[in-house]
């Protein structure tokens, strides 16, 4: 779920993996009385391994279950209190996984346990493991995850420079007619820089507000809508179905992320608005749909 602000919040879950390659017999003894399984693997040692493991963890999932049943019904003051202990909760359970994974370096079962702790942490815990972790049939889940958490960094590093008073970063991007884009061709103007997609709703429910200040300032003011995430042809419908008036441009799905805009304006959430002054300057960074950005607007143009 997301807020309008742009804050996540996640469900809380536990299954429980079985790892079976050609031959192999694992033998699954439990109960289930909730969605959080009591159970025992044996036949190999990395079901044994994750079994006791997962045991270590078990107690984490049945917190987190019990906070997340209790946030139905609640206000929402109540709900943001039991959020904050689901995280501390999360934020536990993902540490005993850092600990796992520093303890046991060359298990196969370390490198499964990367996907279980926050994205930041991945490449440095991927450095600690040992071939035998690095190598083994978790690999091809491995390479994702760190091309995910190099996108991250990126990203943090990005952080740096997006920032009030930094100049915009430059870059090129196709219109719906296939003509090239950029930013540098609209000095002169405020410009706002509005990181979208069709699947968004808060990115959808923005519209009508961003319509009605663009026809009011736009012998002053451009807005660049920066799709992300969709396939060219949704991208188009939604800018048919919304009728958008101002630039559009697509930023592609796989591009390098030293060339993907969305990186290199450290988009973290969808809608991200960014302002940029006349001279090309930043003025300043905007996650969700919120009145601070219409402000800051507002400040800007009067």
């Amino acid at each position: 779920m997301e807020s309008s602000r742009g804050k996540r919040y996640s469900t809380y879950t536990s299954d429980m993996k079985l790892f079976l390659a050609p031959g192999e017999r694992v033998k699954l003894k439990g109960r289930i009385d909730s969605t959080v399984f009591d159970c025992m693997l044996s036949g190999t040692r990395l079901n044994e391994d994750h079994s006791e493991h997962y045991r270590e963890l078990r107690t984490f999932w049945i917190e987190g279950e019990r906070l997340q049943n209790a946030m139905a019904g609640k206000s929402r003051t109540e709900q943001e209190a039991l959020y904050e202990q689901f995280q501390q909760v999360t934020d536990r359970r993902r540490a005993c996984e850092m600990n796992y994974i520093a303890a046991n370096p060359d298990n196969p079962l370390a490198g499964y346990c990367l996907r279980q702790i926050p994205v930041d942490s991945v490449l440095s815990y991927y450095g600690r493991l040992g071939d035998a972790a690095r190598n083994s049939i978790f690999r091809p889940l491995i390479g994702p995850l760190l091309s995910k958490a190099e996108k991250r960094r990126q990203v943090l590093l990005a952080k740096t420079r997006i920032v009030p008073g930094e100049p915009a970063p430059d870059f090129t991007l196709k219109r719906p007619d296939g003509t090239d884009f950029r930013l540098s061709s609209l000095r002169g103007k405020y410009v706002v820089l509005d990181f979208w997609g069709s699947w968004c709703g808060w990115c959808i429910k923005g519209f009508p507000e961003m319509k009605r200040l663009y026809a009011k300032y736009k012998n002053r003011l451009e807005i660049v809508g920066i799709d992300c995430r969709d396939t060219p042809e949704k991208w188009l419908a939604a800018i048919g179905e919304h009728q958008l008036p101002w630039v559009n441009v697509r930023n592609p799905e796989g591009t390098p992320y030293a060339e993907d805009v969305s990186v290199r304006y450290a988009v973290e959430s969808y809608p991200t608005k960014v302002l940029v002054d006349p001279e090309g300057r930043i003025v300043g960074k905007f996650a969700g749909e919120g009145p601070d950005f219409y402000e800051k607007l507002a400040e800007a143009l009067k």
